[in-house]
């Protein structure tokens, strides 16, 4: 988020005006004091592209893995929150059979191709703002910038791609064009496991990128990303790199996905922008990047560089399809956070081995089923469970409203529940009565 621009005055400039000056000042304070007292506070946010972008501070602690629709190994709730549009219902009659239009750029230098294609794919990078709505008494409404990031035109017929964490928590989210043109942008829908947001303005003229193919990408290629890292102020800026892995497994508040990793500079404001190919085509999103490589034997961070994470442009398209003509992807997910009871951990604590409930998210799956933080799962479908993996790939493997039928220990006993699979998008993130499991962990050992 971008800070504002504050005046400042010297201190022997403001002693010269005088009594009268100080008087002034004084009325004026006043005031504010008095509008402060009488108005309703703005509510306000935390969440953008520039000041809050998915960073990776860390990792989960050892053998721990969040689930879909539960918390992550720090116990921070994963969210799911749907922006509130203002706008008119979505039209999604009439959407076209083609949607994804982009021509690639013409490159007349092929020894040096970027200053090609940063000028022709700038026009289809955008600038997203997203707006909280506030109010103050007499019903008089305020707008303020929740934060910003980056978007990129993926269709002449006004579709825009994002992150969703770029406009999570939105009231209005506006549009600004390289050509500095600024729309009212509606939600067309977003998918929170996949960080994605589709959106759609009301322009004429618009420049599409070309979809390339992330499958076929090589460690080592070059690649371009372009966006607005730190806001705003710094629109359109493009960073050069290689492509340092394609096929990257990173936790990200939580969720797992699959990631492009690249060299190019990712900044703050950088979300939801294109990771593009030496053809000019887009072939990922820029989503993350993570400041911390390990730690030290006293604990303390040991910085990184370089580490930027782009979510391949073919894992998404399926999704971005789903959004632009349903609204939404439906996810199986549980409510639950877990982890591994391992045999070291199951000899020495006198526990089975199995997979630990750590967290349960309130009226989730899991709660309705029953299960409680420090159950712990032994089998799944009448197959014994040992690892974390095992389970999350049993439910991965339903579909929503599939049914699990589980079997967990509970304080010396055994017990078996039928669990109905979920949707992700549409469990929540509270965390039942705040509980969380694994204090036998704190037991001295026998």
């Amino acid at each position: 988020m971008e800070a504002n621009n504050f005046n400042y005055y010297d201190n022997n400039e403001q002693q010269k005006k005088g009594k009268s000056g100080v008087a002034t000042v004084f009325a004026v304070v006043m005031v504010i004091l008095i509008i402060a007292i009488l108005f309703v506070s703005v509510i306000l946010g935390d969440k953008s592209g520039s000041g809050n972008d998915h960073w990776i501070w860390g990792t989960p602690a050892p053998g721990q893995t969040a689930l879909p629709g539960s918390t992550d190994g720090q116990n921070t709730p994963a969210q799911t929150s749907t922006p509130v549009q203002t706008s008119a219902p979505i039209d999604r009659t009439d959407i076209p059979e083609d949607i994804f239009d982009g021509i690639a750029p013409v490159i007349n230098d092929a020894a040096n191709p970027i200053p090609d294609i940063v000028e022709t794919v700038s026009p289809g990078v955008c600038s997203i703002t997203n707006y909280v709505s506030g109010y103050a008494l007499g019903q008089i409404f305020t707008d303020s910038i929740q934060g910003t990031g980056t978007g990129f035109v993926i269709s002449s017929h006004g579709y825009i791609l994002t992150n969703a964490h770029v406009v999570d928590g939105a009231s209005i989210i506006k549009v600004t064009l390289s050509n500095q043109e600024e729309y009212t942008a509606v939600l067309m829908g977003m998918d929170s496991t996949l960080d994605v947001a589709v959106l759609k303005i009301d322009a004429q003229n618009l420049v599409p990128l070309k979809f390339g193919d992330s499958s076929k990408l090589r460690v080592g290629e070059f690649a371009v990303a372009i966006g607005d890292p730190t806001g705003s102020s710094l629109a359109g800026t493009p960073t050069f790199g290689i492509i340092s892995s394609t096929s990257r497994s990173v936790n990200i508040d939580g969720r797992s996905n699959t990631y492009i990793q690249t060299d190019a500079a990712i900044n703050p404001g950088n979300s939801g922008g294109p990771l593009i190919n030496m053809k000019g085509e887009v072939i990922g999103m820029t989503t993350a990047k993570t400041v911390t490589a390990s730690y030290d034997e006293y604990g303390n961070a040991i910085s990184a560089e370089g580490l930027g994470f782009a979510l391949p442009i073919n894992d998404i398209l399926p999704t971005v399809e789903a959004l632009i003509r349903q609204g939404h992807v439906e996810r199986p997910g549980v409510g639950i956070s877990v982890l591994t009871i391992t045999e070291e951990y199951s000899k020495a604590y006198s526990r089975p081995q199995g997979i630990l409930v750590y967290s349960v998210i309130e009226n989730g799956p899991g709660h309705l089923a029953g299960l409680r933080a420090d159950d712990i799962i032994v089998e799944c479908d009448g197959q014994r469970l040992l690892t974390q993996d095992e389970f999350v790939a049993a439910i991965q493997s339903k579909n929503v409203g599939d049914t699990l039928h589980l079997k967990y220990w509970r304080e010396g006993s055994y017990y078996e529940c039928d669990l109905i699979i979920g949707d992700l998008n549409s469990i929540g993130d509270t965390v039942l009565n705040d509980e969380y499991g694994g204090g036998f962990l704190n037991e001295q050992q026998p």
